[in-house]
């Protein structure tokens, strides 16, 4: 390992699978703290599904949690929002 550089911690993936026709997504989480593995999976409505983007949206008791992400035509990448 290069000197001064640290992985981030908690160590994180995450994997987002999107059904047009069901206008679900799936979102797969993962971190590791320490030496246990924490996994976790979210469901996703599908507030719109266009060439440029998908936006998804999951409402909990207290808050609702956003993602808007390009569609599989465009490069990757992705922005998460919270109300």
């Amino acid at each position: 390992m290069t000197e001064g550089l640290s992985l981030a911690n908690p160590l994180q993936t995450f994997r987002i699978e999107c059904t047009k026709e069901e206008r679900r997504c799936t979102e797969a989480r993962a971190s590791v703290a320490g030496t246990v593995l924490l996994p976790e999976f979210l469901e996703y409505d599908v507030e719109s599904w266009t060439t440029a983007s998908i936006v998804l949206r999951k409402d909990f008791p207290c808050a609702t949690e956003g993602i808007i992400a390009n569609s599989p035509l465009r490069p990757p990448s992705s922005n998460r929002v919270s109300h």
